[in-house]
């Protein structure tokens, strides 16, 4: 989860009200077609494709209210260079040079995406990691087998994600991790 959020936290939004039922209804939509999937009974082939076309429409509805270069763009505004971040077995780190006289607009915009994230492009991003497991660790032999027979405890955890993380069946779902919350829609809510 850790470098799910590390992929997220960089985002912002042009209008968060509208961005915010456009979320909804993306996590309506992939909850509706996870359970579809997941019946015992069988699912309906073209109830599938159907939910899934609908879902692909959500997402790229939601995907026109992220503002994926906001942050960015606040910073270097500010005097910032360097914005950077990476995740490992231990830790995940974010990079960024600051002019000493901007401290308080830095508190300001970290405190802002870590203690109030909205996870926008969820699905997206979780693709995007399940992909960059498949190239740095199931592809190479050695790192598989290194992940697997670590004596290190922090090692079992999964920096990349697992393959059943995105597997159609996975729960991975922003849904219940998303606040609800009536704070301002400014242009960096996060």
């Amino acid at each position: 989860m850790a470098h799910m959020f590390e992929h997220m936290a960089f985002k912002g939004t042009r209008d968060w009200e509208r961005e915010k039922e456009a979320l909804e209804k993306v996590d309506r939509i992939y909850k509706e077609l996870r359970e579809l999937k997941l019946s015992r009974t069988g699912a309906d082939p073209a109830r599938v494709a159907e939910l899934e076309r609908a879902f692909r429409e959500a997402q790229a509805e939601a995907g026109e209210y992220a503002a994926s270069d906001e942050l960015t763009r606040v910073i270097e505004q500010a005097g910032g260079t360097g914005l950077n971040a990476s995740t490992s077995n231990d830790a995940t780190r974010y990079y960024l040079s600051f002019p000493s006289n901007r401290s308080e607009l830095w508190f300001s915009l970290e405190s802002a995406r870590f203690l109030d994230p909205v996870l926008r492009e969820f699905y997206k991003e979780r693709d995007v990691v399940l992909e960059e497991r498949r190239m740095r660790v199931e592809s190479q032999p050695w790192e598989s087998s290194s992940e697997t027979f670590s004596l290190s405890p922090t090692a079992l955890i999964p920096t990349a994600a697992s393959r059943s993380d995105g597997a159609p069946t996975s729960s991975s779902s922003p849904a219940g991790m998303r606040k609800s919350s009536s704070k301002s829609n400014t242009s960096l809510r996060t």
